[in-house]
């Protein structure tokens, strides 16, 4: 089964959607990491919110973060902004 051409305008989303390495010359985007985020720990106490998260996400790529209340979706968003800094790991813009 062959997938269908991208539309000119989104070929690195394409590619990233498709599970291929975007990489697109000239004026159009070229595909790098813009987010990453590697063995993050996140503990309040005896809490712990997050243990040994790792991510990255590529420009151009959408992505969604679900989960239940109280899970550590603010407190990932807010490391991953700078506004807190992680037990252990590391956050990378």
């Amino acid at each position: 089964m062959t997938r269908p051409e991208a539309p000119a305008a989104l070929p690195a989303v394409a590619a990233s959607l498709a599970g291929q390495p975007a990489h697109v010359r000239g004026d159009r985007l070229e595909s790098a990491v813009v987010i990453e985020v590697e063995d993050v720990v996140t503990r309040f106490g005896a809490q712990t919110v997050h243990d040994g998260v790792s991510f990255s996400v590529d420009r151009g790529t959408l992505v969604g973060l679900i989960g239940g209340s109280g899970t550590g979706k603010s407190v990932l968003l807010r490391e991953i902004i700078g506004l807190q800094r992680p037990t252990a790991g590391r956050v990378h813009l």
